[in-house]
């Protein structure tokens, strides 16, 4: 059960189901919405849920004090994904000037420090909205690698192989704190 799930791990369990198109399992792990508003890990996976459900509206709802938040307390690479995430909210509200905008202070807060990968994971919606970007050195780069398929598989059907029952126990067992 959730309660007894280390908050971290529920946040990557959500993400995972979601990079699996696993909606309903997803949300098996998500925190109460009460309970989320108490914890950073929360609140990104609620956002990330929002965002898969096609509801950029709710996500930003998540988003904002969390944006706000890690630019307060000097938190680089909250802010990097939250600012993503806005981005990618914004965009899914048509809102495309401040999409812009968010993933361009993204990309310039990412760019000293190379931090790719979480870029790299947001897949096809954030390389249409960077290909409405002037094309900056970064921000070729990125979208080269999204437009190859740098990553490994996201979907179902193209993951190289499912994991196994153990595999799953271990996780299982992580998730709820123990190692």
């Amino acid at each position: 059960p959730l309660s007894q799930t280390q908050p971290w791990a529920a946040y990557w369990l959500v993400r995972s189901w979601l990079a699996h198109g696993q909606l309903a399992q997803a949300q098996r792990w998500l925190p109460h919405p009460h309970q989320a508003k108490d914890w950073t890990w929360g609140q990104l996976a609620w956002a990330h849920f929002c965002l898969a459900r096609q509801r950029g509206a709710e996500a930003m709802a998540w988003l904002h004090p969390l944006h706000q938040m890690s630019e307060r307390d000097g938190r680089q690479f909250l802010n990097i994904e939250t600012g993503l995430l806005l981005a990618l909210a914004y965009q899914q509200e048509g809102d495309q000037t401040r999409a812009r905008y968010h993933l361009t202070d993204a990309l310039c807060q990412a760019e000293p420090e190379r931090f790719i990968r979480l870029f790299l994971e947001m897949g096809q919606p954030l390389a249409e909205l960077l290909a409405t970007l002037p094309g900056t050195d970064n921000s070729r780069y990125l979208l080269d690698r999204l437009e190859n398929r740098a990553l490994p598989p996201t979907t179902p059907a193209e993951l190289a192989e499912p994991l196994s029952g153990r595999e799953q126990e271990i996780l299982h067992l992580v998730a709820h704190g123990l190692s």
